[in-house]
């Protein structure tokens, strides 16, 4: 059985009797379809929620959502900066776990670090704050390197890693002035511990320059230390 198709609305004595009636002209000369009200006259308002469901917002109700809003807001604002506070602490401790067990450039620090935190702004902070209360010195590297990498390595190999952990020049070039004054008796130092005996023939001769040279000796440091053994 075919039937019409029609908006129906329901109005009683209501204030929502006029939003009711609007809405369903409205609906009504959408559809294109007849309109019909159903009046009713037995409601029972005790059984009846009270509720505004008709979609419109008081200036009540907007104040006290306004309110709601603002409020979530700042539980949300205080939840972030809790959890900003803990991820630094947590930074904070890996890089004093790392700084206990030997010295770091600060380059190397960041890059350790950075796995841990996409945006470097707060972890640029707290190498400042580590350097400023002398936990963290590209200085103190320096001089710790040197006094680990000095007795087997050349110049040009050191000052190759100190610039690789982002040293600047001026350190480097402080670094460098103190290798090459000792540069010729490491060389012999290490030669001596290596090999002990001059090179017997051009073969071995090349042998032996091509370890010192891979080093970080330089060649007019290497010829020097073979030469004094022929």
């Amino acid at each position: 059985m075919n039937q019409e198709n029609k908006v129906l609305g329901c109005v009683d004595q209501s204030h929502f009797a006029d939003f009711v009636a609007d809405y369903a002209a409205w609906a009504a000369q959408r559809m294109d379809a007849p309109l019909e009200f159903l009046h009713v006259i037995d409601r029972h308002p005790e059984i009846g929620s009270g509720k505004d469901h008709s979609g419109a917002i008081g200036i009540d109700t907007q104040e006290t959502l306004l309110k709601q809003l603002t409020e979530e807001e700042e539980v949300r604002t205080k939840a972030e900066r809790e959890r900003g506070r803990m991820f630094l602490n947590r930074l904070r401790e890996r890089a004093l776990a790392a700084l206990a067990r030997r010295e770091y450039s600060r380059a190397e620090l960041l890059r350790k670090l950075a796995v841990y935190c996409e945006d470097e702004e707060p972890l640029h902070a707290l190498l400042d704050e580590l350097e400023t209360r002398g936990w963290l010195s590209d200085a103190r590297y320096v001089e710790q390197h040197l006094h680990a990498r000095q007795a087997r390595d050349g110049s040009r190999k050191i000052l190759w890693t100190l610039r690789e952990q982002g040293i600047a020049e001026p350190l480097i070039a402080q670094a460098e002035q103190q290798l090459r004054d000792s540069e010729l008796a490491r060389a012999r130092q290490v030669w001596q511990k290596k090999f002990g005996q001059p090179p017997a023939d051009a073969r071995e001769r090349a042998r032996q320059m091509r370890f010192m040279l891979s080093r970080g000796f330089d060649a007019g440091v290497v010829g020097k230390v073979l030469n004094e053994r022929n």
